[in-house]
């Protein structure tokens, strides 16, 4: 398995019992369904943005760390594509050398 963060930015018209659980979701996928590993998270929460980002003038920031197999990984990638309550989002391939 390899590590990844992935930073998203989720619309800010959700609540944050509605983000709690969107989370929850995106953790137990990993977890459960891809039988992956979470190792950090961090919650940004609501944040201005510096300019509009599909109409919207804030979003929900929450980081992610994760260990996962690369064909989970194409799934989770699906997954957030698809999902209209991300704003944005990027994963990336964290190096265990430093």
């Amino acid at each position: 398995m390899k590590n990844y963060e992935v930073a998203l930015i989720i619309k800010p018209s959700l609540t944050d019992s509605e983000v709690k659980s969107f989370i929850l979701n995106l953790e137990k996928f990993i977890q459960n369904d891809s039988k992956g590993k979470i190792l950090e998270k961090e919650d940004w929460g609501r944040r201005k943005f510096s300019y509009r980002i599909k109409k919207e003038d804030m979003g929900y920031y929450y980081f992610l760390n994760f260990s996962l197999e690369a064909e989970a990984l194409a799934k989770f990638d699906k997954k957030l594509r698809l999902d209209n309550n991300i704003l944005r989002y990027i994963i990336s391939n964290i190096s265990t050398k430093i």
